[in-house]
């Protein structure tokens, strides 16, 4: 009778704790008492769920640049997940320079090629429709997991526009969210990432007990540098860039230039790489060498590309006049390109694309230069590159 009298006990002290703590655990989920993993936001950008994307961007959210976000969160035009019959979409994936930082969307080259395309299209049955889903600071790894993402759009055409630092793990956009962060707030987000106590993290008392309460700070939690910058303000970019592709990371941009192809024949698009090179040195490039191992990656699993390097080498020695950006400081920005820079892309990708037939139907190339580049019309030099 008396053990039986215990065990009621027990049982009533335990329910007691239970329902303690799913009191506990209301109260702290409605007052939002509890750190959040996905809710850091800067700028345009906030913590994604995703441990691969790691952030993304944010539906409807306007950017500094006067436009704004379209529902899914893209830099580009609205549209519709259901692909008309007609349309021919094209979706171009990359990081700030596909984006379009520092440049009005209107003039950023995914928005002209798909002027351009419609503009000079001579079949009038046929829309053309290019989906800009790229987001800043995103690597390769990424941008191939943002495909896989977004594969309910069913392109025709996939185009990763490639810069020469997408094999790094680091972005400034990515350093600018964790800084934002706390310690205790960045230590939180580090065992998710980590996979550390996956079912406890999803507790809101458990979050607030241990990431608020008893949180201790053992040492100041390392945050990345970027090196990258670091290189160009101190003239070793070329050097920087060249380390990028070298022990593994020819291995790794070959496995990933596979997985794009493997992607194009699962979801059933056409691959194409576009390369952007570092815009300084151009007479005299000092990074020949890698955009070859970056061909040849492509060449290797049939994908097609084009490399911006000629095309810029040309318009810069017949101008003079420069395709980069200069920031209100009056500091070069070498990596992005400026609006003149950018029409040039758009020009150049649509060349690329009737020769290789990737779109069916040809298009009046003397037409496009004569229209969008009158003084270039009739340089063979610049009409003549791939």
């Amino acid at each position: 009778m008396k053990k039986r009298k215990y065990i009621l006990r027990f049982l009533l002290l335990f329910s007691g704790f239970l329902v303690s703590l799913f009191i506990a655990e209301l109260v702290i989920r409605i007052g939002k008492f509890a750190p959040a993993v996905f809710m850091f936001e800067s700028s345009s950008l906030k913590m994604s769920n995703d441990k691969e994307l790691l952030y993304e961007m944010i539906p409807y959210k306007s950017t500094s640049y006067g436009d704004t976000l379209n529902s899914f969160g893209f830099r580009s035009d609205s549209i519709s997940i259901k692909k008309g019959t007609s349309i021919t979409r094209l979706m171009i994936v990359g990081d700030s320079i596909a984006y379009g930082v520092n440049i009005k969307r209107n003039m950023v080259f995914p928005f002209l090629l798909q002027t351009m395309l419609n503009k000079y299209s001579k079949d009038k049955n046929t829309k053309y429709e290019v989906v800009n889903i790229s987001v800043p600071g995103y690597n390769l790894n990424q941008e191939l997991r943002l495909i896989e993402k977004w594969k309910e759009l069913k392109p025709d055409i996939v185009l990763i526009a490639y810069c020469l630092n997408d094999l790094q793990d680091y972005s400034y956009e990515y350093g600018e969210l964790k800084s934002q962060l706390s310690n205790n707030e960045l230590s939180l987000y580090e065992d998710w990432k980590k996979g550390k106590n996956k079912i406890l993290l999803e507790s809101n008392l458990y979050r607030f007990l241990k990431y608020r309460i008893f949180y201790i700070q053992k040492k100041e939690l390392q945050r990345n540098i970027d090196k990258e910058w670091i290189s160009i303000k101190n003239y070793t970019w070329a050097d920087y860039y060249r380390n990028l592709y070298i022990d593994g990371g020819e291995v790794f941009l070959n496995d990933k230039i596979y997985v794009f192809k493997k992607l194009s024949e699962k979801y059933n698009f056409k691959p194409f790489i576009l390369v952007f090179p570092v815009l300084l040195n151009l007479d005299n490039y000092p990074l020949l060498d890698v955009h070859d191992k970056i061909r040849k990656a492509g060449l290797r699993f049939g994908i097609y590309g084009l490399d911006l390097l000629n095309t810029y080498r040309s318009y810069t020695s017949l101008s003079k006049k420069a395709i980069h950006i200069r920031m209100d400081n009056g500091t070069i920005d070498p990596l992005h390109p400026n609006e003149i820079g950018h029409k040039l892309a758009a020009i150049a990708v649509l060349i690329q694309l009737c020769k290789s037939k990737l779109i069916n139907e040809s298009f009046d190339i003397d037409e496009i230069w004569k229209c969008e580049f009158n003084e270039y019309s009739s340089k063979k030099e610049m009409k003549d590159e791939e």
